[in-house]
């Protein structure tokens, strides 16, 4: 125990009436400002830093009752990121401040372990408030316990995401996730299908180049190109090959999947024995992103995203010309 620590137990044990809050008199505020993210980020320190003190600011401006007494800036990241939240558990034993203002609860001591007993035991029994700005949370009005669960209940499920997200590094593609232009083999191996590969990368160009997913699929049709004749006997079985044929659906679904820029969509929520959807709603979408796959990618980022954008604004304008009209300005007018 060190000795910030031992002084946070001497007030424990000595918190009577006299540490409580005066009726009347503002609350002397510590802003705790943090480098350090629990559950890791992908921003700078200073867009963290900026980040956090823009959300205590505009906290503090909307609360008056509220006095900043001091800013702790825990700049440090390695070994010694913990001097100003040291500081700060003094200043809070020695009553210079009774009021601990957080952007977010997750960047507030070493983990969620000690931030519970934190709370539990100094804001709870202390008198000293609490204040995270994300969670909206104040000690003052809010319960402590329920915000507690909360804490643990988002920290189980940011463990559990990343120990799933972890072991989809590791997988090997199934067969169903391999898409035409692909060919899957036992163990997970996933080889290029040079035919049906140039297909794929005309089909991008032409959506690149403005065409519509539909005048694609037509023209496919009309010069005969059988749709996945292999990838559909390995899927559905060779009775299904001649019930398949090439339609606006197809191409955007095609367009639409990140497996041909080399990337595999998470099956985090599949996995046996991962919580579901519900439980891990707390994880933004921005962090559950797309894995790098074991296969060759046939479409570079700048055309993927060419065709896709495409794509969409069909969905919204039409944009379709016709069989004839499509030959002669985007099939003739590609280069590939």
């Amino acid at each position: 125990m060190d000795k910030a620590e031992k002084r946070l137990c001497d007030l424990l044990a000595r918190a009577q009436n006299d540490g409580q809050h005066g009726k009347g008199q503002p609350w002397r505020t510590a802003v705790y400002i943090s480098a350090t993210y629990w559950y890791g980020s992908g921003h700078s320190v200073p867009e963290l830093m900026a980040e956090q003190s823009k959300m205590c600011k505009a906290k503090l401006h909307r609360m008056p009752t509220l006095k900043k007494e001091m800013t702790f800036r825990e700049r440090n990241t390695g070994a010694k990121g913990d001097v100003e939240l040291k500081r700060l558990i003094d200043e809070v034993a020695s009553r210079h401040v009774d009021c601990i203002l957080v952007a977010s609860v997750g960047y507030f001591g070493y983990s969620c372990v000690w931030a519970q007993n934190f709370l539990r035991t100094i804001v709870g029994c202390c008198g000293v408030r609490f204040i995270d700005c994300a969670a909206g949370f104040d000690s003052f009005y809010d319960s402590l316990e329920l915000y507690v669960d909360q804490i643990t209940k988002h920290h189980r499920s940011h463990a559990r995401y990343a120990a799933c997200e972890q072991r989809e590094r590791r997988r090997t593609p199934q067969q169903s996730e391999v898409p035409y232009g692909y060919i899957w083999r036992p163990g997970g191996k996933v080889e290029v299908d040079e035919y049906a590969a140039i297909v794929v990368r005309r089909i991008f160009a032409w959506a690149a180049a403005g065409g519509h997913s539909g005048d694609i699929a037509d023209f496919l049709v009309s010069r005969g190109v059988m749709y996945a004749p292999d990838h559909c006997c390995q899927l559905y079985g060779r009775a299904a090959k001649s019930k398949l044929n090439w339609s606006k659906r197809t191409i955007d679904e095609l367009i639409e999947n990140p497996f041909y820029r080399g990337l595999m969509a998470p099956s985090t929520f599949r996995v046996g024995g991962v919580p579901g959807k519900h439980e891990c709603a707390v994880i933004p979408a921005s962090e559950r992103n797309y894995v790098r796959g074991p296969q060759k990618a046939l479409v570079d980022e700048e055309t993927y995203q060419k065709a896709l954008a495409t794509r969409n604004a069909h969905r919204t304008n039409g944009g379709r010309r016709g069989l004839d009209a499509f030959i002669e300005e985007v099939v003739h007018g590609t280069q590939i």
